[in-house]
């Protein structure tokens, strides 16, 4: 299905082995600065402000440990918000580069190994779904943001779809729909 103009052409499924860039973890010792608004910056610098902000959310943070790099997890929710506002205000086009980093972004963020399904790490048989508490996600709170970005992204009428396409493309619909495996409820939604 074309996400631009919604038509839908037959497409035989193909497992291909994908080479995704790896999640970075934050190295120790590495701090995290908040960048400046975009408002706050002369237009011709909003573009290298964006690669910027988007490079600071490709570290992959611990939220196992919700006491861990509490200042740094809040600086990339804020700046995801950030960049959810600048596509979504319609500043204008972005660069085909920033586009092309952007999606890289997301699936850096998205794309991940899905836990087991619970039944699977006892070995036992699966249980009703409804007895089981569902496993959530602990960086939701990030990833919600991140779909919500994507979603901006593919919406907008600054988005140039042919631009859009190479990055988005039949691998990466299709590592996306894999992702409706998840346990957690709010990521299959």
């Amino acid at each position: 299905m074309d996400l631009f103009t919604g038509t839908v052409y037959p497409v035989p499924v193909i497992r291909v082995r994908v080479r995704i860039p790896p999640r970075t973890t934050l190295p120790p010792m590495f701090a995290v600065e908040p960048l400046p608004l975009f408002k706050d910056v002369a237009v011709s610098d909003r573009q290298n402000l964006f690669l910027r902000k988007l490079q600071i959310c490709c570290f992959r943070l611990d939220f196992s440990n919700t006491l861990k790099l509490v200042r740094e997890k809040e600086i990339k929710r804020q700046t995801l918000l950030e960049l959810v506002d600048f596509i979504q205000s319609g500043s204008g086009k972005i660069t085909e580069r920033c586009q092309e980093e952007m999606i890289k972004m997301v699936a850096v963020n998205i794309f991940r190994c899905l836990p087991p399904a619970s039944h699977e790490n006892t070995g036992q048989e699966a249980k009703d779904p409804e007895d089981e508490e569902p496993y959530l996600e602990p960086s939701w709170p990030h990833l919600q943001i991140v779909y919500e970005l994507l979603l901006r992204y593919i919406v907008s009428s600054d988005t140039d779809t042919k631009v859009a396409k190479k990055h988005i493309d039949h691998t990466f619909i299709s590592k996306l729909i894999d992702l409706f495996g998840s346990e957690d409820p709010r990521e299959r939604e």
